[in-house]
């Protein structure tokens, strides 16, 4: 990723892998295809990433078509520039070589209201899920922390392909906020402050896409930090999440950096 893309926050998916993934990860997404040695591709780029730095409810991506022969087919778009907006996986927006910036903005702030009404509302399959469960380490019984180990295992290792030291001793000293459906952990998230004194909130998952039970462990988690006597909780989230943090306030604080092969950034939110 170049610098420039860098500083909007434009993610450089480069495969059909990653592109499926950021959109199955995000409800609300802003997919620009770009031709190779394009100077016009380059311009409306630079255009759109500015659209993008204002849009806290939206995950922005490009790529280069000659990268990824498959998004021709996946997408149906043979030439660039061309722009695709996609809520829940599906193209509800199109704008190809002469982009209409102002129709393009008027569309984002249209679907990122919507998404923001829809994911801050009740989950869709509320009467499924039971209260969320609020443990302390030493509270934990052995199924409980296995469990957690195990959807974790299954999330952050598994599905996303990363090896990585997942216990790490901070469980010990944990808050640990879990929310099952039947009897299935359907999202979590550990609460803790550090030796500096610092509270943090770290190992946030769902298990199900576009359910929306990772925004309620969120909110959750927020409530646990601030009953426990958090004034700023400080997060480290991987680049493409950052919409999803900011929707609770959460501010980046730091420039990119490389955790565990992935791309990160600090964020802070002020209670």
């Amino acid at each position: 990723m170049d610098n420039d893309c860098m500083k909007k926050r434009f993610l450089h998916l480069t495969n059909i892998t990653d592109i499926e993934q950021t959109l199955s990860d995000n409800r609300l997404c802003m997919f620009f295809i770009k031709a190779h040695d394009c100077g016009v591709c380059n311009v409306m780029l630079e255009r759109v990433g500015e659209l993008a730095e204002k849009s806290p409810s939206l995950c922005s991506f490009y790529t280069d078509i000659r990268e990824e022969p498959m998004i021709a087919g996946r997408f149906l778009v043979y030439s660039g520039p061309t722009v695709l907006l996609l809520m829940d996986g599906k193209e509800v927006y199109r704008g190809s070589q002469f982009i209409n910036m102002e129709e393009l903005e008027r569309k984002i702030n249209q679907y990122q209201n919507e998404v923001m009404d829809m994911d801050l509302s009740t989950p869709s399959d509320s009467r499924l899920v039971s209260r969320f469960a609020i443990h302390s380490f030493e509270e934990l019984n052995t199924f409980e922390l296995y469990e957690i180990l195990k959807v974790r295992a299954a999330v952050f290792v598994v599905e996303q392909a990363c090896a990585y030291q997942d216990l790490d001793d901070i469980d010990f000293q944990s808050t640990h906020v879990t929310l099952r459906r039947d009897n299935d952990i359907v999202a979590y998230a550990r609460v803790f402050k550090d030796e500096a004194g610092l509270w943090h909130i770290g190992r946030v998952l769902s298990t199900e896409r576009n359910k929306r039970f990772g925004m309620e462990v969120m909110k959750e988690a927020i409530k646990v930090a601030k009953a426990q006597g958090a004034g700023c909780i400080e997060i480290e989230a991987q680049c493409y999440a950052l919409g999803f943090y900011e929707k609770f306030g959460f501010k980046v604080s730091s420039s990119e950096f490389m955790l565990d092969g992935i791309l990160h950034r600090r964020m802070r939110l002020k209670l």
